[in-house]
């Protein structure tokens, strides 16, 4: 069983139990970590209190919360959104998984074509570049974001070409705030094949 620090740059549940897409695919991972038997804790920041929620703790983004991370936690895993880069000299210190479900590079792109800001730099190249040369290991939403980034890493000449660095974790999130099941199970069916 590990201790499993998982960041997100958003307060989850928060206001009025909405989550976001990028959000949500970290509780997701968080629960099945959890029910796989790992203690799992979620640093976020904009952080009022700390509680816990379905046996998972949620805890401050801060230095000072976060000072001893490499004594209290045996894994990091950060959403590319969550990339800070100071946090690095001690994370670097465990096992450091970073999601690149979220490709930074080409969101920012779209956001700012043809502007002359530095937003794209700052905001999308920067921290994807600095993620894949500290990160351990790395997962990703589907094969071609698997390509891509096996492509960027060899490219970049950061790690060894070697396909095992980044595992697929799809991203298939339940409905788990509905209320009402669905009432059709084959919504997907012809795309994904029976019983899948």
């Amino acid at each position: 069983m590990a201790k499993i620090l998982c960041f997100s740059y958003e307060r989850l549940f928060c206001p009025n139990n909405i989550i976001s897409g990028p959000g949500f695919r970290l509780w997701e991972i968080a629960q099945i970590l959890l029910k796989k038997g790992h203690k799992v804790t979620i640093a976020q920041l904009n952080h009022d209190k700390n509680y816990s929620k379905q046996g998972i703790k949620f805890i401050s983004w801060d230095t000072e919360t976060l000072k001893n991370i490499q004594k209290e936690y045996d894994v990091a895993y950060l959403p590319l959104t969550s990339f800070v880069d100071q946090y690095f000299d001690k994370i670097n210190k465990i096992p450091t998984i970073i999601d690149l479900s979220t490709p930074l590079i080409i969101e920012s792109m779209a956001h700012h074509l043809g502007e002359k800001n530095n937003f794209y730099l700052n905001q999308g190249i920067l921290p994807t570049y600095l993620a894949l040369t500290n990160a351990d290991y790395f997962v990703c939403s589907n094969n071609a974001q698997k390509v891509f980034y096996l492509g960027m890493l060899s490219i970049l000449g950061i790690k060894n070409f070697n396909k095992n660095l980044i595992k697929i974790v799809p991203f298939a999130p339940r409905l788990i705030y509905a209320n009402k099941k669905i009432k059709s199970k084959n919504i997907l069916q012809k795309f994904v094949g029976k019983n899948k």
